[in-house]
């Protein structure tokens, strides 16, 4: 069929000097595939004659980043047969990336379907010269030093866009870019929205700004940016210019300033809870014991007693712990020797039959500065919660690594993990999944950590979870 369409064309002489004397590139293809091209598309791609395109697939020519954009295109000819202008990403025969500007036209020639293939524009024409029909060096300028992404967007495929939209979206250049639906970027809970958003900036002329919303750069990695869209024109056609400023380290310094609120107002709450019940506690224990020396036949129900109120002399510790952080000597430290302590307790413990804890640490390792009974409550903490999620059967593996100037250790459980919808609350005041406890554990963890100028952070699935502590090193002191 294709040889056939080729053969055609070489026989109809006034199309053949019609394509040859177009100054433009132009392709001639069915359902995908190449039969013609004119000198200037040859040269364009890089090949030798004719007979090098005959037979050849569009996708041979694309780059991989245009492949799902091409194939639609494809798709849609066949389903409309109308024109579509679009810009792609594009490969010669020698492997060289372009960036072009073309028309697709359905045409008919003798009741012979074709699709007539128009390169406009292609390399820097498309990403530069055209892109803003302003020819401003000043303002492109401007554009490119921009600490802000700038992108320029028709048909919802990206026309242009700065070095700050490249680094923000983990590309090596522009070249990577061009060409992608920007709806790529973000995840499909925003495609409705933003399609929207788009639609009525093109339609009513008006500028849209200051909605933040997650973006996924070319990694995978996500980022949260606050957007603003105004209309734009690229060669008489609606679009839209988007500037995109990446606010990820505010919001995540927002974040940790209301978690530091959350806690101080906390620690107000809980010294007042403490100092209250002291008082009272102290007199009532003070009167068991009397009770225990005076009535040994009442010995079982006194000691039942006297482990409640333990109990409850340990939650007022904790609540005190939490209000005054800073009452505590620091020292530097080997957190090896508090790993091996705390470990060794809690291998003691009769809960943690069917559980195997794992140490894996280094035998030579640094000291961190700290204070040895908040770490160790910290650790204890932190691993207690692991044994808890172990519902038969499990393992913990808790690692110490440096990576270095900083010292980090791993808390790994086999447990339940925890639901994706809690992990924004776990570390915050009274929150708490157990029928049991304060709800005060990972606060007062998190406020340890913080006092220690640490890092916190975990991952958490359906078949684990994982706590990463980060310290920093103690630089005065040499490593054992």
């Amino acid at each position: 069929m294709l040889f056939e369409l080729q053969q055609y064309i070489e026989q109809k002489l006034s199309i053949k000097e019609g394509l040859e004397q177009s100054p433009f590139p132009i392709l001639l293809g069915h359902r995908g595939k190449f039969f013609y091209g004119n000198k200037q598309a040859l040269d364009l791609l890089e090949l030798n004659s004719v007979s090098q395109l005959i037979g050849s697939d569009v996708l041979q020519f694309t780059q991989q980043s245009s492949w799902k954009d091409t194939k639609n295109d494809l798709i849609e000819l066949d389903t409309h047969n109308r024109m579509k202008d679009t810009i792609r990403n594009i490969l010669t025969s020698n492997g060289r990336p372009l960036t072009i500007h073309s028309s697709i036209i359905p045409i008919s020639i003798d009741s012979k379907r074709i699709d007539y293939v128009v390169i406009k524009q292609s390399e820097g024409t498309v990403n530069k010269r055209t892109c803003f029909e302003l020819q401003n060096t000043h303002f492109e300028m401007l554009l490119e030093h921009s600490v802000d992404a700038i992108a320029l967007v028709t048909n919802q495929h990206l026309h242009y866009i700065n070095q700050a939209g490249v680094e923000l979206l983990g590309a090596t250049s522009s070249n990577d870019l061009i060409g992608q639906n920007i709806l790529n970027f973000f995840p499909s809970t925003y495609h409705k929205e933003l399609e929207e958003r788009f639609q009525s900036v093109l339609n009513f002329k008006n500028l849209t700004e200051g909605y933040e919303r997650d973006i996924i750069d070319l990694n995978g990695h996500s980022k949260i940016v606050r957007t603003i869209i105004m209309p734009f024109e690229i060669h008489h056609q609606p679009s839209f210019q988007i500037i995109i400023r990446d606010v990820t380290k505010e919001k995540l310094l927002k974040d940790k300033e209301i978690q530091s609120e959350k806690l101080l107002t906390a620690g107000r709450l809980a010294a007042g809870i403490a100092h209250e019940l002291r008082n009272p506690l102290t007199a009532v224990k003070g009167f068991l014991q009397l009770l225990q020396e005076q009535s040994p036949s009442l010995h079982n129900y006194l000691d039942i007693m006297s482990v409640e109120l333990n109990k409850i002399e340990q939650i007022t510790g904790q609540l005190l712990s939490l209000s005054n952080p800073l009452a505590h000597k620091y020292k530097s430290l080997y957190l090896s020797d508090i790993l091996h302590e705390t470990v060794g307790t809690l291998r003691q413990n009769d809960l943690i039959y069917n559980i195997s804890i794992q140490l894996e640490v280094p035998l030579d390792s640094s000291k961190i500065y700290g204070n040895v009974h908040q770490l160790s409550q910290m650790l204890h903490q932190l691993i207690k919660n692991s044994i808890e999620s172990i519902r038969v059967k499990g393992t913990i593996v808790i690692r110490l690594v440096e990576y270095g100037d900083e010292c980090q250790i791993q808390i790994q459980d086999t447990g339940c993990g925890i639901n994706q919808d809690l992990h924004h609350k776990i570390f915050e005041p009274f929150f708490t999944t157990k029928d049991f406890g304060t709800g005060l554990g990972l606060t007062i963890v998190a406020s340890i950590v913080e006092e220690h100028n640490g890092k916190l952070s975990f991952t958490s699935n359906k078949k684990g979870t994982t706590f990463r502590i980060t310290f920093p090193k103690y630089k005065n002191e040499a490593v054992r």
